[in-house]
């Protein structure tokens, strides 16, 4: 066993440790103020924190470390450690937001005030310098849960664990499984010359995702309505690469379709199920 050296103050701890051995935790220091820290073969480093303190709770093997520090506005913000420095990852709406893990594709999960209009907490995921509720993410819906309210962990595989509150306001833990999709980056354009830079989300790493359009009108807008593929029409398929996410380049529609509202759907392959859809677009084309 090795006791790891402190910043002077009366109380430590460790908090999580990567493949390599690298180890993120708090430390107090002599004024006993609790710390962000991290230790390597041994040695203690203070993590940026403006001298207000804070904790470092997760580490990837890559050497990206999250956790929350105070701010200057009182609040407990959650951030970021890496080479780029220190990010602050934001919250959902303001108040307190704290992150508890980062994987090794730089997905942190955590939990965040004020979402979507009382004190909360609700678990929150950021990916890729946005920060998302976390169960505004999960179209087919929360069952028997109420809300989600503290991510605690999740692994490279894209899953997700913490605590709930159930309809009956007791507390239950939940897991969510990736395989859910969303489509980003559809705006308004120019029927005949596409929509650029859409982005797969959410996908099963390896699986094959098919994208839609269809004019027809009898549609809802809402999450994890079927398009109807006897009505649509598939413009880009691609597989999902290891991060669960992937560039579906262009949208190619008919001139016919100017002034139409273009649905646009993403579909999950295989379907095991009934389709996992999610972001049922409504696109107006001029």
């Amino acid at each position: 066993m090795t006791e790891l050296p402190g910043l002077g103050g009366t109380f430590s701890t460790g908090r999580d440790i990567n493949q390599v051995g690298v180890i993120v935790g708090q430390s107090n220091d002599a004024s006993d103020l609790g710390r962000p820290v991290v230790w390597t073969n041994g040695s203690i480093a203070l993590l940026s924190d403006d001298g207000l303190g804070g904790i470092a709770q997760g580490i990837n093997d890559h050497g990206d470390v999250v956790g929350w520090i105070k701010g200057a506005d009182g609040f407990n913000h959650a951030v970021m450690w890496n080479s780029d420095g220190r990010t602050d990852l934001g919250n959902l709406g303001g108040g307190n937001s704290f992150a508890y893990a980062i994987n090794n594709q730089g997905v942190v999960v955590g939990n965040s005030d004020n979402w979507p209009t009382d004190a909360g907490p609700y678990a929150f995921v950021w990916q890729d310098g946005t920060l998302h509720a976390l169960a505004a993410l999960v179209p087919a819906g929360l069952g028997g849960l109420s809300s989600l309210r503290v991510a605690h962990a999740l692994n490279d595989a894209g899953q997700i664990t913490g605590w709930a509150v159930n309809q009956a306001g007791d507390h239950e833990a939940f897991v969510v499984n990736p395989g859910h999709i969303q489509l980003f980056g559809l705006d308004v354009a120019v029927a005949g010359e596409g929509q650029r830079n859409i982005k797969v989300a959410q996908a099963a790493p390896g699986a094959t995702v098919i994208a839609y359009y269809s004019t027809h009108s009898g549609l809802s807008s809402h999450h994890g309505v079927d398009l109807g593929l006897a009505r649509a029409r598939p413009f880009r398929a691609t597989t999902v690469g290891p991060l669960g996410t992937a560039w579906l380049g262009a949208i190619f529609v008919p001139p016919s379709a100017s002034g139409a509202m273009v649905w646009v759907q993403g579909i999950e392959l295989p379907r095991t199920e009934m389709p996992q859809v999610t972001n049922l677009q409504a696109l107006r084309f001029r």
